[in-house]
C-alpha cells in the first residue's frame, strides 16, 4: 500500500545511503526531513512523492537527481543545498515548489 503521514516525517541525521523505489508512493501532509544523511542518489519514483510542507534534502551526497524530479510537488520550501549536484535533470523546469528553492553550496 501507499503510506500516508498526516504530519511530519523525520528521517534526518541518520546514515541513510539509499531509499527504496517505493519511497515515491509516500504522501506526507507536513514536512519531510531527509537532511544530514548520506544519500548519493534518489529512486526514480521520487518524483511521485507528495509533500504538503517543506522537503529538506540538504547535506547529503547527491550528485544527480532522477529525471522524474520535475514531477515533484512541494507545498513549502525545497532545500537541496550542500550536496554535490553539478547538473539538473531536463524535467527540473516542471518542478512545483510553493516556497523557496535552495540550491546553494553544491559542487562536484
Amino acid at each position: 500500500g501507499n503510506l500516508h503521514v498526516g504530519g511530519h516525517l523525520y528521517l534526518a541525521n541518520n546514515q541513510l545511503s539509499s531509499l527504496p523505489e517505493s519511497f515515491g508512493n509516500l504522501h506526507v501532509g507536513g514536512d519531510l526531513y531527509l537532511h544530514c544523511n548520506q544519500l548519493s542518489s534518489l529512486p526514480e519514483s521520487f518524483g511521485n512523492l507528495h509533500v504538503g510542507g517543506h522537503l529538506y534534502l540538504a547535506n547529503n551526497q547527491l550528485s544527480s537527481l532522477p529525471e522524474s524530479f520535475g514531477n515533484l510537488r512541494v507545498g513549502g520550501n525545497l532545500s537541496l543545498r550542500s550536496n554535490q549536484l553539478s547538473s539538473l535533470p531536463e524535467s527540473f523546469g516542471n518542478l512545483h515548489v510553493g516556497g523557496t528553492l535552495s540550491l546553494q553550496n553544491n559542487q562536484r
